[in-house]
């Protein structure tokens, strides 16, 4: 699950080693992963946060739609929606200063 977060920040082995320990929760009720999963899910609550998370995905997409061509085109559906899904949240998540936006070739790493 966390191979691909090392090389999207450049993360050394001993903050590897910090993110990794007790993934699980095998050793308790705390580490990387619980706090970052309960963070989320407090910061992704149903309410104002979650619905400007919403609009920015939605404002993204428009872009995105925008910027087809409106003549046909052969592509590969299920690889395009899963790259403008990628694009959508990530920009909404992170902004300007999403890594997937600095590094666009981490997002085959990502899935």
């Amino acid at each position: 699950m966390t191979s691909w977060l090392q090389p999207l920040y450049n993360m050394d082995d001993p903050t590897m080693t910090i993110m990794k320990r007790n993934m699980d929760c095998e050793e308790g009720d705390f580490g990387y992963m619980k706090e970052s999963y309960d963070l989320h899910h407090g910061l992704l609550a149903s309410g104002p946060t979650l619905n400007r998370l919403r609009d920015r995905a939605l404002s993204e997409l428009a872009t995105l739609v925008d910027q087809t061509s409106s003549a046909p085109v052969s592509t590969e559906i299920y690889g395009w929606v899963q790259h403008v899904l990628t694009v959508l949240n990530t920009n909404a998540m992170w902004g300007p200063k999403n890594p997937l936006q600095v590094k666009p070739e981490l997002e085959k790493d990502f899935w």
